[in-house]
């Protein structure tokens, strides 16, 4: 319905290919995964500090995604600290973006199994690096 797209301010300017993925109705995206492409840009190859990340889904439907990412001046301890994101989702999923440094992968799963009784399920690369079903 073209009304439904007239609240986007130009829907048909996304960048082809889109950068911004989302799939179904669940809120599944791909903006955690951007989000650790960009610290990781940011704070091993220009020495930032990531100081704040959120994000939260808007619209009546959550169908908009804000992320706020905040970064402070260089500092040496950005080149040899390794970030992670773990997202929580409603849907009932834990989504994990981020590089697999010291076998981390490997100790979210288990906590996860331990706490949540979630398990790990096939997760897609283009939206995220990990992913676990809570039952």
């Amino acid at each position: 319905r073209s009304s439904d797209l007239s609240r986007y301010l130009c829907y048909s300017c996304l960048p082809r290919p889109a950068v911004f993925l989302r799939r179904g109705f669940n809120g599944e995206n791909n903006m955690g995964k951007l989000t650790m492409q960009l610290v990781d840009f940011m704070t091993n190859e220009c020495g930032w500090s990531l100081v704040l990340c959120n994000g939260t889904n808007l619209g009546w439907y959550g169908d908009i995604r804000e992320q706020q990412i905040k970064f402070a001046a260089p500092s040496a301890l950005n080149l040899i600290a390794p970030h992670i994101m773990i997202e929580l989702r409603t849907a009932g999923f834990i989504e994990v973006n981020g590089k697999d440094t010291d076998s981390v992968y490997a100790l979210l799963g288990a906590w996860f199994g331990e706490q949540w009784k979630a398990k790990q399920i096939k997760a897609d690369p283009d939206f995220c690096d990990l992913k676990f079903k809570c039952s």
